[in-house]
């Protein structure tokens, strides 16, 4: 079972599946889904407890959340012929 962090980063942090089982030997895909609404640098330690285990499986994600930029050539963009006003 994965143990939420409570921080302003961590709680932008989805995973799926949460919790579940895992056969001897056997894997799982667990999907992360990161959507900031801050910005800055973040460092996150994920825990997922195992049913009989003292040690937890443990998942960091350290990066920076930047505000999105975009950048034209203006020569390559063309917009063709464009009304203005007339719908």
């Amino acid at each position: 079972r994965l143990s939420p962090r409570e921080t302003t980063f961590g709680r932008r942090f989805q995973f799926s599946p949460t919790c579940g089982t895992i056969a001897v030997g056997g894997q799982c895909e667990i999907v992360v889904d990161f959507k900031p609404s801050d910005l800055g640098s973040f460092h996150e330690v994920f825990e997922w407890t195992l049913k009989g285990s003292a040690t937890a499986v443990t998942l960091a994600f350290r990066g920076v959340s930047v505000q999105p930029t975009f950048t034209f050539d203006t020569t390559m963009i063309n917009f063709g012929n464009v009304s203005f006003g007339f719908l």
